[in-house]
């Protein structure tokens, strides 16, 4: 391994299971991967885990935005939703592979920033997939539409990145591979980390 470790970054819309597929890497490579701190405004989640910083005012945010120790600020649901960025010495120290979600807005200027060290990973899903997946998180009607209009435009932007050779791997999910997302996420980790 080099220096410093490669970054796998998952991107896709709300409802593809990037979350999921994180969790099955991490269990999969346990000794592999490290994960950035994320930093938000949103309030704990029960499912937060040691890589969540949340609850900050915006702020005290902002300060550590304007410091330079939080970087890719975005807001991801829209301009009156949280804000989330990542605390910059967690990316840009760690030895070990990084594991993390990256939104859609970010992975130009992460691949500006990290280049060679970073690799990309996309979920794409039909809408049906979306649906279901939002809907058993107990996503509101209001809700659940605006982040499948968002959704779509989404995949069609990794679709995009991919063709472009900015996505560097893609699992396109539909209800027949909903159940293999664990599998084929651990192959493409594999695969894009030579790991044995």
């Amino acid at each position: 391994m080099s220096e410093k470790g490669k970054i796998l970054g998952l991107t896709g819309p709300s409802g593809s299971g990037k979350g999921y597929a994180k969790n099955e890497i991490l269990r999969a490579f346990p000794e592999t991967f490290s994960e950035p701190v994320v930093v938000t405004t949103r309030q704990k989640r029960e499912d937060d885990g040691k890589d969540r910083k949340t609850g900050l005012l915006i702020s005290d945010f902002n300060i550590l935005v304007e410091q330079g120790e939080i970087i890719f600020a975005h807001q991801p649901f829209g301009p009156e939703n949280a804000w989330y960025g990542f605390e910059r010495e967690s990316l840009e120290e760690s030895k070990k592979h990084l594991l993390t979600e990256i939104h859609i807005q970010n992975i130009k200027p992460f691949k500006d920033k990290f280049n060679e060290r970073l690799l990309i990973l996309g979920l794409i899903a039909d809408q049906q997939y979306l649906i279901k997946n939002l809907e058993e998180r107990g996503a509101q009607k209001e809700d659940l539409e605006n982040r499948i209009i968002a959704g779509i435009q989404e995949i069609l932007e990794i679709t995009n990145f991919f063709n472009s050779g900015e996505v560097d791997h893609l699992i396109n999910l539909d209800e027949k591979t909903r159940d293999n997302l664990s599998n084929l996420a651990i192959i493409a980790t594999r695969s894009l980390l030579s790991l044995v």
